[in-house]
């Protein structure tokens, strides 16, 4: 009886146990559960697109959308490190994406009507990859931008994924809660352009010899057989500095009778630049070969007259602290104190829309710093159509509205339509036929000519590249024109 006792006072006591075990489990998790509510980082997130790589690898799902949402912009990267950026919007009813081969790296940010809500995704690598050499591309948006290997994660992805609260690039600057002023405002790469028709501002006079310069961005083609032909079609040349920093260089485009428009843009954080290193930079490159440079002595003069700092300040995939306006404008004014001295100082251009923003980049950056409408700046935009019914006309609201803010002349340093008819759109622009990007092309400068006010427009850019970026006026090999290159060359003779 005794033992029987014993047995059953034990058994009591594991029951005691295991009741107070499941207790303190119900516990742990009503306290996770209360904390997580509490968390405002996952109340933040919870306000943002979520998302997660399909069972196969090959496409991203979309888990949840916020409410209000009725697109989803999707940022295609040839890898992670966001080289080879272009972007799309697609209908958030879409509950997949799956991205093309040759940009294989996919971040997704959801919008309502145009207007961004919450936060990028994070980038995810999906399974199709294209595996490839590092190797420069020359008509990267960058200016021949280094693009890495490709290598698909070793790291088994899990099925599900938590939401990740930070912007695309990772970094503190992106994970800012957004700004009223934020150009994440309009989505500029795909919505239609605003309709302003140019009989309603008038022109504005300048002297002849403000005529406007019809432009090429060549990028890194910067061998003879390329200078030659490009030169055929325009004798303006955008190009990253770094492409013609020798005498031969610039020998090359003199032997064409080409002028160079260079791009003085490195790095990946604007805040990071060393600002006198850079404007020491500038200024040693234009005392050599800038108007009235040592290496012109004897020789007829093509120096160049101005200096783009920067390209796309505001586009978060080429930098990782995009909104940082202060930096942008010490740095151009550091610029301008370190030219100002010499004989023939260029006109430095500065962006106003960003690149990427949209023209609320220009006001922001202004009304951060007033003083750099007095340097006597020229401000640069970049019109794409984007996918509109008014593509064709490339986004004409980017130049107008830079003038009537800032008084001062503009400069298109990047415009063009792709003629991968039967792809996908890019993030700018919808396809076109050969035809149709030649009568585009005329249509443009034909009326940024009759503004008066837009000192250059150039073209983008020489050569296809990429899955379905085929802007060029000539193919890939740079061996067959299209009707484009003839377009280009008349408006050179025009203007």
């Amino acid at each position: 009886m005794s033992d029987y006792a014993s047995r059953a006072s034990g058994r009591i006591l594991q029951l005691l146990l295991l009741a107070f075990v499941l207790c303190l489990g119900a516990a742990a998790s009503a306290s996770a559960h209360s904390s997580n509510r509490r968390n405002p980082r996952a109340t933040r997130a919870s306000a943002s697109v979520t998302d997660r790589l399909s069972s196969d690898r090959i496409s991203i799902e979309l888990t949840s959308v916020p409410a209000g949402a009725n697109q989803i912009r999707v940022a295609l990267m040839s890898d992670m490190a966001g080289h080879g950026a272009k972007y799309l919007t697609i209908s958030s009813s879409k509950k997949r994406y799956t991205p093309p081969a040759t940009s294989p790296v996919v971040d997704v940010q959801a919008m309502r009507s145009g207007t961004s809500i919450g936060k990028w995704a994070g980038r995810k690598q999906t399974s199709p990859a294209v595996e490839q050499a590092k190797t420069k591309s020359p008509n990267a948006r960058g200016s021949g931008v280094e693009l890495p290997k490709v290598e698909l994660p070793k790291v088994e992805v899990p099925k599900v994924e938590l939401p990740k609260p930070e912007a695309p690039r990772g970094e503190s600057p992106q994970e800012e809660a957004p700004k009223t002023e934020a150009p994440k405002e309009e989505a500029p790469k795909s919505e239609a352009p605003k309709e302003e028709p140019p009989a309603k501002e008038a022109p504005h006079e300048e002297s002849s010899s403000s005529k406007m310069m019809v432009a090429l961005d060549a990028g890194g083609w910067d061998w003879e057989s390329a200078v030659k032909d490009f030169s055929g079609a325009a004798k303006y040349l955008r190009s990253n500095y770094s492409n013609y920093n020798s005498d031969s260089q610039v020998k090359l485009l003199s032997k064409y009778g080409v002028h160079l428009l260079p791009v003085f843009s490195e790095g990946s954080s604007i805040g990071g630049i060393n600002q006198a290193a850079f404007a020491n930079k500038v200024r040693t490159w234009f005392e050599r070969y800038g108007q009235g440079g040592t290496f012109w002595a004897g020789k007829e003069d093509l120096g160049a007259t101005t200096a783009e700092i920067l390209n796309e300040p505001g586009n978060p995939y080429f930098w990782s602290d995009s909104t940082n306006r202060a930096a942008y404008a010490s740095l151009v004014e550091t610029v301008h104190n370190a030219v100002s001295t010499l004989p023939h100082p260029p006109t430095l251009l500065v962006s106003y829309d960003g690149g990427y923003e949209g023209d609320n980049y220009g006001r922001a950056l202004v009304k951060a710093d007033p003083q750099l409408l007095k340097l006597g700046l020229g401000w640069t935009v970049h019109p794409y159509g984007g996918h509109g019914s008014s593509s064709a006309e490339g986004n004409r609201a980017r130049v107008t509205e830079a003038y009537a803010d800032t008084k001062q002349p503009v400069y298109v340093t990047e415009v063009g339509w792709p003629t991968g008819t039967g792809l996908e759109p890019t993030g700018d622009s919808l396809q076109w036929t050969q035809d149709q990007q030649s009568a585009n092309i005329t249509s443009f400068f034909s009326w940024t000519n009759s503004l008066g006010y837009v000192r250059a427009v150039v073209y983008f850019n020489y050569a296809d590249y990429g899955s379905n970026d085929d802007y060029g006026i000539v193919n890939s090999a740079g061996t067959a024109h299209k009707p484009s290159y003839t377009a280009l060359a008349s408006a050179s003779s025009r203007w």
